[in-house]
């Protein structure tokens, strides 16, 4: 008891620290905003032109002279793009007093002679101001308000306007530094980063870094190239509609995009206010409004998935929070961040020890293996899921697989739990009853003449050869013995499901038969194999004690073990069920199908020239 009590102390502490820390780096993140927005800033860039820089050392070129040709040439393009904006922001803001009738004109138009809804909406409003404030303070808000204008200074202007300006060029010139920095040392400071978070581990940290520079580059690179079309197309659209400053707005639509979530609605927005503003009737608002919707669904429908595929690694969920949390942390500049960021924390996870939770958490992997949902499914008495879970993935692979890589390893984990006593046995009983169903529900695949050997004249027909094949119409009757309970029994289920096909008949005992009720028994049948099923970490004594009383009164007999599920010596459990009789011991359902057939097609073939052996009953004690 004190010993658990000392874990549940130690994990306490755990979760303590954990939030102290998190409650820490949240807060460092924030009070140093004004230092590692920038350099956030600046290793995004980075990635962006390392490639470029990269290229140009190909060809000859040093490392500084490739830098500043990169650099220059992007500082050239951005400024001149800023200029344009500049000059058609200009332009714009002198036409738009030009607008203003039109603005009104609609607006009369959506109230109507008698005000309409909109004027139904502006009477209600004020009634509530009314109820809440007073009739009288409105009215008086309006009349008495006085306003006091202050004209600044001379020297008060400049520094309001050169203020900003000076303030704005400084951060760029602070990124472009340390732009240019980052490329020319860019070896340096991920030598020194391997060296801060190596810990010994230099493979792990070297395949990380590697991984984030790769998926940050690659989704930057691929934004731009998505975004600049984007931008470009609605340009020429709006062109076409007959837009003023088309370029000015196609631009701002493709920048925009880059935010996360809030940019497309944004521009959206943007779009159909200039073009309701401009235009005296509803056309070409209604086919800007097409424009942009029908170029949305194309690019985040059929594009970026084509070009971006998993490249970031996260998902749709963790991008929102992303974008809340770095927005929420940085303002504007961290939602166009918050992706690289994230993307950063992702691999983190993957590579360094602690910090899986980024991973589990953020990442684009399935949180639980197949087995597992399927399991889990089936513990939260939810069959229809899991039987959704085992359609998809026959779409994806044969069907066969399914049986050892979806069903048997949530049998094996059900049985696990049932014998530590974590799955009561009424819960594991309903359990056991749901999963014969969903194994009936299972489809099946006709065996190939591989699976079913060839015959004695080549020609492939296997088990189906018509000397081998009884009146029944099967090539040979297989008994199933469980070995133990109903576990043992559903293997033999799954078995039967992949045997039949291949015209092999099996007749699963009870669990509950007794060993001399099993000898009885296959004096009766006189079957082709008796396979014996049994999953660890129990049966192995009933398996060895049957196997024994098999080969003692039935020498000639083929018996099967299927030993499934992890096993500890495997090869020493192996040699044992060998020892006590066995002739093939098997770990897979596949593998047992494929020593199976065989021996049923040569008992087959041996039947006719083989005496009928008398049954054991009369010699059992």
């Amino acid at each position: 008891m004190a010993l658990t009590s000392s874990a549940r102390t130690s994990r306490t502490l755990v979760v303590v620290c954990s939030c102290i820390l998190a409650i820490l780096v949240v807060a460092a993140l924030s009070l140093g905003r004004a230092v590692l927005i920038p350099v956030a800033l600046a290793t995004m860039l980075t990635f962006v032109l390392a490639p470029f820089v990269s290229r140009l050392q190909r060809t000859g070129l040093g490392r500084v002279p490739a830098v500043l040709i990169v650099t220059t040439t992007a500082l050239l393009i951005v400024a001149g793009f800023g200029a344009v904006v500049v000059k058609q922001a200009h332009s714009l803001a002198t036409e738009l007093p030009g607008y203003r009738d039109n603005i009104r004109h609609k607006l009369t138009a959506l109230r109507g002679e008698n005000g309409g809804f909109w004027a139904d909406v502006e009477n209600a409003w004020n009634e509530l101001h009314d109820a809440v404030f007073g009739a009288a303070d409105r009215s008086d808000s309006r009349e008495n308000t006085m306003t006091v204008q202050v004209k600044p200074s001379g020297t008060a202007q400049i520094e309001a306007v050169a203020g900003p300006v000076v303030e704005f060029l400084a951060y760029v010139a602070l990124v472009v530094f340390l732009v240019g920095f980052m490329l020319v040392k860019r070896e340096d400071l991920r030598n020194r980063v391997i060296r801060l978070l190596d810990h010994g581990h230099v493979t792990e940290t070297t395949h990380a870094l590697d991984d984030a520079s790769q998926r940050v580059s690659r989704f930057l690179l691929m934004q731009v190239m998505i975004n600049t079309g984007f931008g470009l197309s609605i340009g020429l659209g709006l062109f076409a509609i007959g837009v003023p400053h088309a370029f000015l707005w196609g631009l701002l639509t493709g920048g925009l995009r880059f935010l996360p979530y809030v940019g497309t609605p944004v521009a959206a927005a943007l779009l159909l206010l200039v073009s309701v503003a401009v235009f005296p009737n509803w056309t070409q608002p209604v086919l800007v409004g097409v424009l942009f919707a029908g170029l949305e669904v194309l690019t985040a429908n059929v594009l970026e998935p084509l070009l971006f595929g998993h490249s970031t690694g996260l998902s749709p969920v963790a991008l929102l929070v992303a974008a809340v949390f770095w927005a929420w942390l940085w303002g504007p500049i961290g939602l166009l961040l918050s992706t690289p960021l994230t993307v950063c924390l992702v691999v983190m996870g993957q590579y360094v020890s602690g910090l899986e939770l980024f991973t589990v958490m953020l990442g684009d992997e399935p949180p639980l293996d197949p087995p597992i949902r399927f399991y889990q499914r089936l513990l939260a008495r939810d069959p229809d899921e899991a039987l959704d879970l085992v359609e998809e993935e026959a779409r994806s692979k044969p069907p066969e697989q399914i049986y050892d890589e979806l069903l048997l390893p949530a049998l094996v984990l059900a049985n696990r739990d049932r014998e530590y006593a974590a799955l009561p046995p009424e819960d594991a009983r309903d359990l056991f009853r749901e999963l014969r169903r969903i194994i009936e529900d299972v489809p099946t695949q006709k065996c190939t003449a591989a699976e079913g050997g060839e015959g004695p004249d080549g020609n492939g027909r296997g088990t189906r050869d018509r000397a081998a094949t009884g009146e029944s119409g099967h090539a040979g009757v297989v008994l199933g013995c469980p070995a133990e309970d109903d576990a043992d029994e559903l293997i033999l289920e799954m078995l039967r499901q992949l045997i039949e096909p291949c015209e092999v008949r099996l007749e699963i005992l009870s669990a509950e038969t007794l060993a001399a009720e099993v000898l009885e028994r296959v004096g009766e049948e006189e079957p082709a194999v008796v396979c014996i099923a049994t999953l660890p970490p129990n049966g192995l004594s009933n398996v060895r004690y049957l196997c024994k009383r098999l080969r003692a009164h039935f020498p000639e007999l083929k018996i099967m073990v299927i030993r499934l599920g992890r096993i500890e010596n495997a090869e020493k459990t192996r040699q044992r069920l060998l020892a006590a009789g066995a002739d093939v011991v098997t770990t897979s359902l596949l593998e047992t199908r494929s020593q199976l057939l065989p021996l049923v097609q040569a008992a087959a073939l041996s039947r006719p020239r083989t005496a009928k052996k008398t049954s054991p009953a009369t010699t059992q004690h």
